[in-house]
């Protein structure tokens, strides 16, 4: 395939993204909703993180991995002990804002906090597997044009996430690129 063909197929598979209206997100759009298109985006989101946790010398994880399976979405490993991490990758976004012709809107912190609170308990109600991983974590990502990371910093101040079921060990919040970085907040949680 020349490159003239490699510019098209581009082009064509933006406008056919651009047609489907979804407006709230523009970062990793891109990617098919087939199970291999989702597990790549998935997989997508954990290389960010872990990327970002890199330049702050704070990184945990490595060798991302998607699984391509229910659960969990994603595999990457401890650097400290080898264990295998169990990733769930969930998106933090308004229903009204996934409507094809729908227009994204600013939340209000208690709405935002609800809706975080809302993802966790939901992945944290799948069970944990057992011996098969060494940590259970749960990467929520958001795109949404309001959130910056000035604002969710101050949504985020001195909240602790309620964990139902107590399988999570370890949640982040991952926003949009902007300004050359992705802004990730560690989520406090109590069981």
């Amino acid at each position: 395939m020349n490159t003239t063909d490699d510019e098209g197929d581009v082009l064509e598979l933006l406008r056919r993204e651009a047609a489907q209206g979804r407006q709230h997100t523009g970062d990793l759009s891109w990617h098919d909703r087939s199970p291999s298109g989702k597990s790549l985006g998935e997989r997508g989101w954990l290389e960010a993180l872990i990327e970002e946790l890199k330049v702050d010398g704070v990184c945990t994880y490595m060798r991302p991995v998607a699984c391509n399976d229910e659960w969990p979405d994603c595999e990457a490993v401890l650097t400290s002990s080898g264990e295998h991490v169990a990733v769930e990758v969930s998106e933090v976004v308004r229903g009204a804002s996934l409507a094809p012709a729908g227009r994204p809107e600013p939340w209000t912190q208690e709405e935002f906090i609800e809706a975080v609170q809302g993802r966790i308990a939901e992945k944290d109600a799948k069970g944990f597997h057992g011996e098969l991983y060494g940590e259970y974590l749960l990467l929520l990502h958001t795109d949404e044009l309001f959130l910056t990371a000035e604002w969710v910093t101050s949504a985020l101040d001195r909240v602790t996430f309620e964990l139902p079921h107590g399988n999570i060990d370890t949640a982040f919040l991952v926003l949009g690129y902007r300004r050359g970085r992705r802004a990730y907040f560690p989520l406090s949680l109590a069981s």
